[in-house]
């Protein structure tokens, strides 16, 4: 696949991750593994509709998939999502940009402080009042 066709389906997928909801119900799915329609709504209190929308990209972008299971005194089957593969792998998403947030905020701290430590393999070395410039 071409580079940027490469990163723009990225782009693309973490648009859909970085939807509300999608975390919470990746990760509730992680926790319980296989849930019917209906504990999922009552786990996340997602309005059925919105929970429906996320479901369906879901399983568009095979993070999800659906199982079925049909009842004959029921007018529609039972659904059943759980995780495939790759939304397993789609939650490091999350715990990444969580440590790149931390880093992040790391970075800015030592920016603004008077004080800067460096770390030397297991030596802490403190300049007092160093200017830092960019």
């Amino acid at each position: 696949m071409e580079y940027h066709n490469l990163i723009k389906k990225g782009a693309d997928m973490l648009k859909v991750l970085a939807k509300k909801h999608t975390k919470r119900v990746l990760t509730t799915l992680q926790k319980y593994g296989e849930l019917h329609f209906w504990a999922l709504h009552r786990e996340l209190k997602i309005d059925r509709s919105s929970l429906s929308n996320i479901l369906k990209e879901l399983l568009e972008w095979g993070l999800v998939k659906k199982r079925e299971e049909y009842d004959e005194s029921k007018k529609f089957p039972k659904s059943y999502y759980s995780l495939t593969e790759l939304g397993r792998e789609a939650i490091k998403v999350y715990e990444y940009v969580e440590e790149l947030e931390k880093k992040r905020r790391a970075s800015i701290s030592v920016k603004n402080s008077k004080d800067v430590y460096f770390a030397v393999g297991d030596n802490n070395i403190v300049a007092k009042n160093v200017n830092i410039k960019k």
